[in-house]
């Protein structure tokens, strides 16, 4: 049975195919607005492409987000940046039937994905790295360059 387990793995991942997250809910677009805005501010332009979406768990979505192995590609500034790194996870969680609360995020110098899981907790995901991470362990990162560079978020689409 465990060589059949492993051949599957291996097609799955021959040809790309997905376990996608197991949804556990729904969230309206009104819902999914006041969410994001009380944890984020009033100041974000948030844009949503659907009326509802489905909800799914912190870990699914990790795992979900491992297995597209976005984290993977090489960075080059310019030609394979943040917003290049955070298009292309949302555009895995867009593949399936089924919308997530799962979009692209933009500060005034980085790009990044952000998430609302079943528990209604916003995450924010560097998709080079596939950290998910809360609100105020986010607004606590510094670096060298930009300071804070997922706060504050200016925009956001999902």
């Amino acid at each position: 049975m465990a060589d059949l387990t492993s051949l599957i793995k291996f097609f799955k991942k021959l040809f790309r195919i997905l376990d996608y997250p197991k949804k556990t809910g729904v969230i309206s677009g009104i819902d999914t607005v006041v969410t994001l805005k009380n944890a984020v501010g009033n100041d974000t332009t948030i844009m949503l492409s659907d009326m509802y979406f489905s909800l799914t768990s912190k870990d699914e979505a990790q795992r979900f987000s491992a297995e597209t192995e976005v984290d993977t590609a090489k960075f080059t500034v310019e030609d394979h940046d943040c917003d290049n790194f955070s298009m292309a996870l949302m555009g895995y969680w867009n593949r399936g039937l089924v919308s997530y609360p799962f979009g692209f995020a933009l500060s005034a110098s980085h790009a990044f994905n952000i998430f609302i899981d079943d528990q209604k907790q916003v995450w924010i995901v560097e998709p080079q790295k596939n950290k998910f991470m809360a609100v105020e362990e986010a607004k606590q990162i510094k670096d060298q360059t930009t300071n804070q560079p997922y706060f504050p978020i200016k925009f956001i689409f999902i």
